[in-house]
């Protein structure tokens, strides 16, 4: 079976790639495409300088931070605790694709070896695999070493991961899922927050306790520069925070991001006091509907619908009738009321994954 690449809550670009589902949970894991074509390159060594150069990370020069960021967010939607981790599951899950011309090894590894490679996949370093073997950490590196000339690896700071990589390749490692903790684990931990698996998918969102934060306060109709104050920064500050948070949940708007947190229970939608259902009209749940996909009210206009300027007055009214005012955050705390009315529903809205999902 091949990649699938998906539309993060039906939206309307791609944003994420689909992994094979775990044998043992049903959960499957999921990558933004720049996560997937960042942890390639950690594959094939690239130093993150080199990253950063390749997916244009960096403005006037490459941005080695963003790079290692990228990739930390890559390994922690994967549940690793190391690169050579994060490697070993995305190859076995299919997010990585076989190594090109692997060379083969003429015969089968030795007992240090697997012992090596084996407590590599499961997150340990190289030093706290040394002393979980008894060995010393020179023994350790030479053994890598010598198995990375033989698969045909250059000598650099990425070896131990190329190596692992080219194992893969050379079919000298197991390709089951290597998730069973998913079964009985709450996903991530400490400052990662994982919500609900999708009922489609079966992709579980993941999110940093400050973007989680963010998200709430988008919820609240915050704007940019209300984010920014709150984190007592500048408005540019705050709409980095926001962006970030957007890009983590692959949602292409704010409105989107706010209905997946709702969706999969980042954000929990209060018991609204008021009855306010009688406020919400057919015409504007329908405009809702699709702002939710990730569209916006230019995107419905160009397919055939009302101008701009009437789906921005009728949306106005609509928000102006829910007491969310006609900020441009209005739409964001709309979103979370009609979730706390019950009118918008709790399934997650990624349809587009059932043709894929049917083929395969």
């Amino acid at each position: 079976m091949t990649n699938l690449l998906i539309r993060a809550a039906d939206g309307p670009l791609p944003r994420r790639v689909l992994s094979w589902a775990c044998p043992y949970c049903g959960e499957r894991l999921a990558l933004t495409w720049d996560q997937q074509q960042a942890m390639a390159l950690v594959a094939r060594g690239v130093s993150s300088r080199g990253i950063a150069r390749r997916l244009g990370l960096g403005v006037a020069s490459p941005n080695e931070t963003a790079a290692d960021e990228l990739v930390a967010r890559a390994l922690d939607n994967l549940g690793a605790a190391s690169r050579s981790q994060g490697i070993d599951i995305a190859h076995r899950v299919m997010l990585l694709p076989a190594p090109v011309r692997p060379r083969f090894l003429n015969r089968d590894l030795s007992e240090d070896e697997r012992e090596i490679a084996r407590r590599l996949v499961l997150g340990h370093s190289v030093t706290e695999t040394a002393g979980l073997l008894g060995l010393t950490r020179g023994k350790i590196v030479y053994v890598l070493g010598q198995l990375g000339t033989e698969l045909g690896i250059p000598e650099g700071p990425g070896r131990t991961v190329m190596t692992i990589h080219r194992l893969h390749g050379a079919r000298l490692l197991p390709d089951g899922h290597p998730c069973r903790c998913r079964a009985t684990s709450d996903g991530a931990v400490g400052r990662w927050v994982r919500g609900t698996a999708c009922p489609t998918c079966r992709v579980r969102p993941v999110l940093a306790t400050a973007e989680r934060t963010v998200l709430g306060l988008l919820a609240t109709g915050m704007t940019d520069q209300e984010v920014g104050q709150h984190y007592n920064t500048s408005r540019t500050g705050g709409t980095r925070r926001v962006r970030k948070t957007l890009w983590a949940l692959g949602a292409a708007t704010r409105v989107q991001a706010v209905d997946i947190g709702c969706r999969t229970r980042l954000l929990t939608p209060s018991a609204d006091p008021r009855d306010a259902r009688e406020l919400v009209k057919p015409q504007d749940l329908d405009v809702m509907r699709e702002l939710v996909r990730g569209y916006t009210l230019a995107d419905l206009a160009e397919h055939g619908g009302p101008s701009h300027r009437a789906l921005k007055s009728q949306m106005t009214r609509f928000y102006a009738r829910l007491g969310a005012g006609a900020a441009p955050s209005s739409p964001g705390l709309v979103v979370h009321l009609l979730h706390s009315l019950g009118v918008l529903p709790r399934t997650h809205p990624c349809e587009c994954a059932l043709p894929a999902l049917a083929a395969a």
